[in-house]
Formats: structure tokens, sequence, C-alpha cells
């Protein structure tokens, strides 16, 4: 089931003395989202590429894009590697079938983006980082049967408790890309799915719980 982070709908409710002066806030937010990842190999190198879209029903669409070249040795063992990341809202398009969940695409040109070298500890050299741009162009279609799922989750601690309602839709797909004008092989896997949350936090803190509870 795919799921992911939006923009959402917040209702506060103050409780009666009663409740110790209990706040509770329910955060719902529902949208579509779009993933894959696809992985090539080669003698000492290992390119990883990334890919998610989400549009929520309010708010901007983001997309997410991380990509790491990898230099590893002949065991196997990492040696370091440049990855170059994407986290935007504006500058590309973003189509999908929300309802049938039978095919979707990103497109974008000239989208900010930072790379970054990473030492052999997997560390990023923040000093050498640099602002580039880079374009994307993928589809995705598709396959097998629409899955649903439900999950609730519990959270609590003194005087906090949150509880998560998550549901939605999926569907296994193939997808195609190119990243900088260069085709992405080695599809592991891809998905379209939908998603509605509901998350309902109870404050019983002085003062409250933090930003937004």
């Amino acid at each position: 089931m795919a799921l992911a982070a939006s923009a959402a709908t917040v209702t506060v409710l103050a409780m009666p003395a009663s409740a110790a002066q209990a706040q509770v806030t329910h955060l719902r937010s529902n949208g579509t989202n779009v993933s894959a990842e696809w992985t090539t190999q080669s003698p000492g190198n290992v390119v990883d590429t990334f890919v998610s879209a989400t549009a929520p029903s309010k708010g901007a669409a983001t997309l997410d894009i991380f990509s790491m070249v990898a230099q590893v040795s002949s065991e196997g063992a990492f040696l370091g590697g440049v990855q170059t990341t994407v986290q935007v809202t504006s500058g590309f398009t973003f189509t999908y079938d929300a309802k049938r969940l039978t095919k979707a695409s990103v497109n974008a040109t000239n989208l900010p983006a930072r790379t970054c070298p990473v030492d052999e500890f997997g560390e990023e050299v923040a000093s050498e980082c640099e602002a580039t741009t880079v374009s994307l162009s993928a589809t995705w279609t598709g396959v097998g049967p629409i899955s649903t799922g439900h999950t609730t989750d519990h959270y609590s601690t003194s005087g906090f408790k949150m509880v998560v309602h998550s549901s939605g839709t999926s569907r296994d797909a193939t997808a195609e890309a190119s990243f900088n004008g260069q085709a992405l092989g080695g599809l592991q896997w891809a998905s379209i799915g939908t998603y509605r949350d509901l998350k309902t936090a109870i404050c019983r803190i002085p003062g409250g719980c933090g930003e937004g509870l």
C-alpha cells in the first residue's frame, strides 16, 4: 500500500474539564502516490535511482528523487560515491489515474538538485556539495489486481497519545524512466497507489504537546 505524507486538514477540539483539559487534534490527509526504484551494476560500480511523486487532495504535489553512483570493491564493499537528491513541489508535471491505477507519468526539466560526494562510511561530505539541475521522464503502467489495506497504530507517552488509521489501494506496476537523458535499467519494483490517513492526537500536557498538537 502506498502511503505518503501530505498537506492535511486539521481539526482541534477542546475537551471538557473532566477530561483534564485534553486537547484533541485530528489530521486528515489523502491522495495518490507513485514510486519506483532502478539498480544497475557494472564492475566497480552500482547505480541506484529512486523516484516518488505524491499528489495530495489539498496542497502542492511533491517529487523526490535520490540517485547514488557508488564505487564498490571486488568483494562488494562500499568505497564511496556521489549522490544526487531532489525534493520539489513545483517545476514538474504529474498525471495519474487515481481510480483504476492504470497509468501515471512524471516529467520535468531543469529541476534544482543537490549533488554531494559520500565517503566510505556513507557520510555526506557537505563541504563539497554543489547545486545542479536534473531532468526526468518517467511512466508507470499498472499490472495485476488492485489491493486494499487498512492499519491502525497506537503511540503513547506520558500525557500524550496518538492513534493513526491508514487505508489505501495499491497496484504493482512496470515503470520506464530516463534521468538526465540516460535510460534507467534494472527496475527493482514500482507501484501506483492511493492513501487516506486519519491521525488523532490527544494531549494532556499543560502548555501543549508541540506545534500543531
